[in-house]
C-alpha cells in the first residue's frame, strides 16, 4: 500500500533508521510518562490490580490472585507478575511505590508504538509507518492506559506483535528458506501465548477473527502451513500450561470455571456490571477514544478500503473489521475494548494524510462532514473541560492547565483555518498540537485535584495517617479499592454494625464513616456502651459513584465508656 507523497516530503529525512526509533521513543515518553508518578491510584480496576500484586509480595504466593481475602479469578497472572517484577527492580523495597507498578504499562505502550513503526514498513512505506506510530502514541485511550497499572497497554503490545507476525506470514515478504521465515511462526505463537497470559481469550479472539476473515475471503490458503499450527500450538501450551496447572491445583480446579462463568460469559450475553451499550457505541465513542485523530476516521477507512486488493491492505482490513463488528454486537461495552484495533486506524490515518488526492476527494463528502461537526463538538467539550474541571473541584489555575488550553486552542484554530487548504501536513500539525493538551493536563493539573482523589485525602488525613502501627483502619460506606492500597491490606471495609463491634473490640482502631452511615454506626457503639466523638472529617468527590461525600473520623482511644445506670430495687 503506497502513497502519493513518497520522496517529496521532509518527514522522510526522519522516518528511517535509528533516528526514527529515537524520535518515536521521545514522542511516546513525552505523552506517556509525565504525571505518572504523581497521579494517585485510580478506581477500580487499577487499584485492584496493584493491590493484588502487592499482596503477592506480602504473602510470597505468586500463583494465586487475591484482593484482600477475596480471590480474583477473572484475569490470568501475566500483568501481576510484570508488576511484581517491576516493583522488585524499581520500587526500592516500597510496596506502595505506585510508579513502579505503572512501569510495565509505560514500557508496553512504548513498545506498541515502536512495533507499529517496525512492522508497518512491511505493509506500506516508511512514512506511513512512522506517522502511524506517532499517531498511535498520541490518541486519548493509549495516553490514558499507558499511565494506569492495568492489563490493557500490555495487551496492546502483545496483540500488535502477534497480529503483525501473522500478517508477515500472510503477505509472504520473506524467502521461505530464510532463517527469519522459519522463526516468525514460533514468535507468533509465543506472543499469542503471552497475550493469553495477559488477558485470557482477548488476544486469541482477535487472531481467530482475523484468521477467519482471511480464510473466508481469500481462497489462497497455502500460507496456513507456514503458521506451523501443530508445533506452534504445542509451544503456546508449553508457555501457558505451567501456571494454569498450578492455579487450578491450588484453587480446587475453580479458576477456569469462575473466570468463564463470572467474567467472560456474562460479558458475552449481557451488559456485565452495568456496562451495557447498543451497537454503534464504539463508532461514537471513538470520537473521544481516538481523539484528536478521530477527525480523520472517514479518510482513514477509505484509505484502508482502497488498499484491499493488496495482501497488505487486505490483512489490515481483516484485523480491523471482524473484531470491530464483534465488539459492536457484544452487549458489554467499555471504551478501551477497541484499543487493540487502533494500530490499524493509526496507519489508516497516516495513509490518508500521506495522500493529498484522497484527502481532497473525501474530506468534504457528507460522511466526513458529519464526522467533522461531531469532532468539533467533542473537541469543544474537551477544551471546555480542561478549564472547568479544575474549577469545579476547587483547584486554582495552574501553568499546566494554561499550557493544555493554549495547545488545544492553537491546534483547533490551525485545523479550522487550514482545513480549506486540504493538505496532510497542515491538518496533521494542527492535530498534533491539539493532542499535546491531554498529557499536559494529566501531567500537572489532574493529579493536583485534591477533591477528586477522595481515597488519597482519607489516607492523608492526620488521624488516619498517624495512627499507631497496630491500629486497624475500619471504613464504613466507602469501599473503593484504592483506599486499601493507600493504607493497608487488612483495612476493614464493613457494614455499620460489624464496624462498630470491631471498633469497640480494638484498643486503638480508627474508623472512617460516611455521613449517611454515621447514625447506625453510633447506635452500634451505644449498644456496647461506647461514646465516641468525631475527631476529624474528610470530604471529596467519589468519582466511581459520581457523588460528593463527607466522612467522619473516629479514634478508639478518644472514646469513653458510658456509665451504666443500674437501679437497685428497693426491698420493702
Amino acid at each position: 500500500m503506497k502513497t502519493t507523497r513518497e520522496g517529496h516530503d521532509p518527514i522522510f529525512r526522519y522516518c528511517s533508521g535509528w533516528k526514527a526509533y529515537l524520535l518515536l521513543l521521545l514522542l511516546a515518553l513525552s505523552f506517556f510518562a509525565p504525571g505518572t508518578a504523581s497521579l494517585p491510584p485510580t478506581d477500580r480496576d487499577e487499584a485492584r490490580y496493584i493491590q493484588a500484586s502487592r499482596q503477592m509480595m506480602e504473602t510470597g504466593d505468586y500463583t494465586r490472585i487475591f484482593f484482600q481475602d477475596a480471590p480474583r479469578h477473572k484475569k490470568p497472572i501475566g500483568v501481576y507478575w510484570l508488576q511484581v517484577a517491576s516493583v522488585k527492580v524499581f520500587g526500592d523495597g516500597d510496596l506502595q511505590s505506585l510508579f513502579a507498578y505503572r512501569i510495565p504499562s509505560i514500557f508496553a505502550a512504548v513498545l506498541s508504538v515502536l512495533a507499529v513503526f517496525f512492522f508497518g514498513q512491511f505493509f506500506s512505506n516508511s512514512r506511513v509507518a512512522f506517522l502511524g506510530a506517532g499517531i498511535l502514541s498520541t490518541v486519548t485511550m493509549l495516553v490514558v492506559e499507558a499511565r494506569l497499572a492495568k492489563a490493557d497497554a500490555v495487551l496492546l503490545a502483545s496483540i500488535v506483535i502477534t497480529q503483525f507476525l501473522l500478517g508477515l506470514l500472510y503477505i509472504r515478504k520473506f524467502d521461505p528458506t530464510s532463517v527469519v521465515f522459519k522463526v516468525v511462526p514460533y514468535l507468533f505463537w509465543f506472543s499469542l501465548a503471552v497475550g493469553t497470559l495477559i488477558k485470557g481469550p482477548v488476544a486469541p479472539a482477535v487472531f481467530v477473527l482475523t484468521l477467519g476473515a482471511l480464510l473466508v475471503f481469500d481462497r489462497d490458503r497455502r500460507w496456513i502451513a507456514d503458521l506451523r499450527p501443530v508445533s506452534g500450538v504445542l509451544l503456546a501450551c508449553a508457555v501457558i500450561a505451567p501456571w494454569l496447572i498450578a492455579i487450578e491445583s491450588t484453587t480446587e480446579q475453580s479458576f477456569i470455571v469462575q473466570s468463564w462463568t463470572e467474567d467472560i460469559l456474562p460479558k458475552l450475553i449481557s451488559g456485565h456490571e452495568s456496562h451495557w451499550g447498543p451497537p454503534g457505541y464504539y463508532l461514537l465513542s471513538s470520537l473521544l477514544t481516538f481523539w484528536p485523530w478521530s477527525l480523520l476516521l472517514v479518510p482513514a477507512v477509505v484509505w484502508l478500503w482502497r488498499g484491499r486488493k493488496t495482501r497488505e491492505g487486505f490483512f489490515l482490513l481483516c484485523w480491523l473489521m471482524p473484531a470491530w463488528l464483534a465488539l459492536e454486537v457484544m452487549p458489554t461495552k467499555l471504551p478501551h475494548y477497541t484499543l487493540p484495533l487502533f494500530p490499524v486506524l493509526a496507519l489508516g490515518v497516516s495513509g490518508a494524510l500521506s495522500d493529498s488526492t484522497l484527502l481532497q476527494e473525501v474530506f468534504w463528502r457528507w460522511p466526513a462532514r458529519v464526522s467533522w461537526y461531531l469532532w468539533t463538538a467533542v473537541t469543544g467539550v474537551v477544551v471546555l473541560g480542561l478549564f472547568t474541571i479544575p474549577v469545579y473541584f476547587g483547584s486554582s489555575i495552574s501553568v499546566w492547565q494554561l499550557a493544555s488550553i493554549v495547545a488545544s486552542a492553537l491546534g483547533l484554530y490551525y485545523v479550522q483555518t487550514k482545513s480549506t487548504e486540504i493538505g496532510g501536513n497542515r491538518i496533521g500539525l494542527g492535530l498534533f498540537l491539539i493532542a499535546f493538551a491531554l498529557p499536559l493536563f494529566l501531567a500537572g493539573t489532574f493529579p493536583a485535584l485534591s477533591n477528586f482523589w477522595l481515597s488519597e485525602k482519607i489516607a492523608n488525613n492526620e488521624v488516619v495517617k498517624n495512627r499507631a502501627q497496630d491500629a486497624r483502619l475500619i471504613v464504613v460506606g466507602y469501599r473503593e479499592p484504592s483506599l486499601v492500597f493507600l493504607t493497608e491490606t487488612n483495612t476493614l471495609l464493613a457494614s455499620p454494625g460489624d464496624a462498630a463491634q470491631t471498633f469497640g473490640d480494638s484498643a486503638r482502631a480508627v474508623a472512617v464513616v460516611r455521613e449517611d452511615e454515621r447514625e447506625p454506626f453510633l447506635k452500634g457503639l451505644q449498644s456496647i456502651q461506647l461514646n465516641c466523638p468525631i475527631v476529624s472529617s474528610v470530604s471529596g468527590f467519589n468519582y466511581s459513584k459520581g457523588k460528593w461525600r463527607e466522612l467522619s473520623v473516629f479514634a478508639r482511644d478518644r472514646c469513653e465508656k458510658q456509665a451504666q445506670n443500674n437501679t437497685e430495687s428497693e426491698i420493702n
